[in-house]
């Protein structure tokens, strides 16, 4: 398990699931507007992880399709989301 918790590959799809899914309910517990929510999270946060995994990926020379892991993780987010509020099981955005 320790094994497979210190792959580079590994450590890309824990930071990606961390800032996809949990920034944006900290900055909703926060109380944050969502104009600002957009910016800083999807601007500023993703610019500079975007920065980090393609840096990562260099130094460890990884492939190609380990940059796509947040961007599917993202969409599945926001196609989750969406399921809810089509389905009324959560209140709109």
């Amino acid at each position: 398990m320790r094994k497979i918790v210190t792959q580079p590959s590994a450590i890309i799809v824990y930071i990606s699931a961390i800032c996809v899914f949990l920034v944006p309910f900290l900055f909703r517990i926060v109380g944050a507007s969502s104009v600002f929510r957009l910016v800083i999270s999807f601007f500023v946060i993703n610019l500079i992880l975007a920065w980090a995994i393609g840096r990562m990926m260099r130094k460890y020379q990884l492939r190609w399709w380990v940059s796509l892991i947040m961007p599917i993780l993202l969409r599945s987010m926001f196609g989750f989301n969406m399921r809810l509020i089509i389905t009324g099981w959560c209140p709109s955005i």
